[in-house]
């Protein structure tokens, strides 16, 4: 890594990132976790399959006049970036909605939040809305063109650079893996304390 060791610092004193990313898993009505099919054009992970959104947060969007970072500002700018993103508006996304905060040490220790988010809407209709808007303004999301929807209860083996659901195998960031690991355990552990 980038710091002197042998020891990974605290975030505090981290020398390795400025900025605040998040990863956001929408969970959908019918039971999909919407995955984006990333660009060939993104920093890393191109070509693979990632999280419903991952950005950086841009703090000038959670700082009030006087510089303080509020609550309620991280939220918009959370916001903001899922809108530039996919194009959709969760309204009611709360704090507790930021289900982990951890250092991505695969992009040099990022601090990173990450977020589940259970939809009303079906996977068809966060599509449908993803298309619209994408090709309504000409711009494909910044991560990546094609929104897929896979179903949370397939999910049956996740391997060092891919995950399988049903029979199918798809390619992902090692990032993904972990998160999305994290997202699943937390899905049947909902499920299994509601019956």
């Amino acid at each position: 890594m980038f710091c002197p060791g042998p020891f990974y610092p605290s975030l505090s004193k981290s020398l390795l990132s400025n900025h605040l990313g998040f990863n956001l898993y929408v969970v959908t009505q019918d039971q999909k976790v919407m995955m984006i099919k990333r660009s060939r054009t993104v920093s890393i992970a191109k070509s693979v399959l990632g999280a419903t959104v991952s950005a950086s947060l841009k703090f000038k969007y959670a700082i009030d006049e006087n510089g303080e970072f509020t609550e309620v500002l991280l939220l918009q700018a959370i916001k903001r970036e899922i809108k530039d993103e996919i194009h959709m508006e969760f309204d009611d996304l709360s704090l507790d909605h930021i289900v982990a905060f951890y250092q991505n040490y695969l992009e040099g220790g990022k601090p990173q939040l990450l977020v589940m988010y259970y939809s009303e809407l079906t996977s068809q209709q966060i599509i449908q809305v993803f298309n619209a808007e994408s090709s309504s303004d000409g711009m494909e999301s910044q991560d990546g063109n094609r929104l897929l929807p896979l179903d949370m209860n397939q999910i049956n083996c996740i391997e060092t650079n891919s995950i399988k659901v049903g029979k199918k195998t798809y390619e992902v960031f090692p990032d993904t893996l972990g998160t999305l690991g994290y997202v699943l355990e937390l899905y049947k552990n909902k499920h299994a304390s509601e019956q």
